[in-house]
């Protein structure tokens, strides 16, 4: 995955940016089976964030 912010980034590049960081970071917890308590927090706080913003634009 590649996340592209151009400069001078703007409240909505910034927002789509921390969006994808948050859907990689899911998908990464998915396929390690080795650190089951840490994903199942870091999953938590995710989905807590994704709560608190159910849109890219509610990130900026």
């Amino acid at each position: 995955m590649c996340i592209r912010i151009t400069l001078p980034p703007t409240a909505e590049h910034i927002a789509e940016a921390q969006w994808d960081l948050i859907d990689a970071l899911d998908q990464a917890l998915r396929g390690d089976e080795r650190h089951s308590d840490a994903r199942r927090s870091l999953r938590g706080a995710l989905r807590e964030a994704r709560v608190q913003a159910n849109s890219p634009r509610q990130w900026a």
